[in-house]
């Protein structure tokens, strides 16, 4: 394994290794063997690519039990290498002994340890890819061993987990798993309580962690679902208005349809008046051009007339007439009294 990133530089900073996808100190800088999202430098943690002296704080959470125990002594003095004067290392890894009372009290290796991680995961590792093996095992006294062997002060045990891992993944890994903080060079008073090592569980005290863990995974799991079960009612909230607005919106579109529907009828109503207005306008113009042909006959007769020589007789007559009985003498308006007779008697012999 080597690292594939370059050495870093003086400044002092924390580090985190082997956090990969769900690291317990995301703000600090991360190192991983594989690749995950927030991953600021891909090494073998037993080669650190950082620079002497120039760590604040180390923690290794699920590091050291996936090398052989030469290995892990390397790992370890290359962390010591790191860190400056006065710096600490923070590390957890399944306590050996811890799963071996699991073991004993159930005698299942796929036994859910809190609910989570079966026995066999914790002891030989979960081995879903080459390097997700478990080549060593340490309890508290072993680990403190190898740290001060390295040079190390002040290592206590912690009980109390400072990383921002969901709490149910906290709560099951409380049973087997065991956390210790260890100092360069200068021995200090940690904050949290301090033992040698734990007592051994009673199967009766075993069997209360795993209730406990269970509970606070049920609890959990418990507010998780009043959650979802407010957003499923808000979601069902938002869901009745848009059946409502879809509602509304349907009704709009049955008026508007029924609009259509009557106007396409007034459209065919009016189409069928045009189609009439069009018939009489076409009979008009056929009775139109009739009556010019008729106009035209009547001129050409007309015209034929006043060049026939009976229309010249009467017009001669009239001229005679003009001078014999002139219009405003005696003799004029007894001749207009005559005809006026004439004309009354033809009407009554034609009745």
């Amino acid at each position: 394994m080597t690292s594939a990133s370059p050495t870093l530089g003086s400044e002092d900073f924390n580090l985190e290794i082997g956090g990969g996808g769900l690291p317990s100190n995301p703000s600090w800088i991360q190192l991983d063997i594989r690749l995950f999202s927030g991953i600021s430098i891909l090494a073998d943690a037993r080669k650190l690519p950082i620079k002497k002296d120039s760590l604040g704080r180390v923690c290794a959470s699920h590091v050291i039990e996936h090398m052989s125990y030469a290995d892990g002594v390397d790992f370890l003095q290359d962390c010591f290498r790191c860190l400056k004067v006065g710096g600490t290392i923070q590390i957890s890894c399944p306590d050996i002994s811890r799963i071996i009372e699991a073991y004993r009290h159930t005698r299942n290796l796929e036994h859910l340890i809190g609910g989570l991680d079966m026995i066999k995961s914790a002891l030989y590792g979960a081995q879903s890819h080459s390097y997700d093996f478990h080549l060593a095992g340490y309890d508290f006294p072993l680990l403190r061993k190898a740290l001060e062997s390295i040079g190390f002060t002040g290592v206590t045990p912690q009980f109390e987990d400072e990383g921002t891992l969901p709490k149910r993944l906290k709560a099951a890994r409380g049973i087997y798993e065991f956390r210790v903080q260890a100092s360069k060079d200068v021995r200090t008073q940690s904050k949290f309580q301090t033992a040698e090592s734990r007592p051994d569980y009673t199967e009766q005290e075993y069997w209360r962690k795993e209730l406990d863990a269970r509970d606070k995974a049920i609890n959990e799991i418990q507010k998780e679902l009043d959650t979802r079960e407010m957003m499923i009612r808000e979601v069902q909230k938002e869901l009745d208005a848009r059946d409502k607005a879809i509602n509304e919106i349907q009704k709009q579109l049955l008026a508007k349809d029924e609009m259509i529907g009557q106007l396409r009828m007034d459209l065919a109503a009016r189409d069928g008046r045009i189609s009439e207005l069009r018939l009489d306008l076409e009979k008009n113009k056929m009775m139109a051009d009739e009556a010019a042909r008729c106009e035209a006959r009547l001129r050409l007769e007309l015209e034929q007339i006043h060049n026939s020589l009976t229309w010249q007789l009467l017009r001669r007559l009239q001229r005679i007439e003009a001078r014999l009985f002139p219009v405003d003498s005696k003799r004029g308006k007894m001749f207009l009294a005559l005809i006026e007779r004439l004309r009354l008697r033809m009407l009554e012999d034609s009745k």
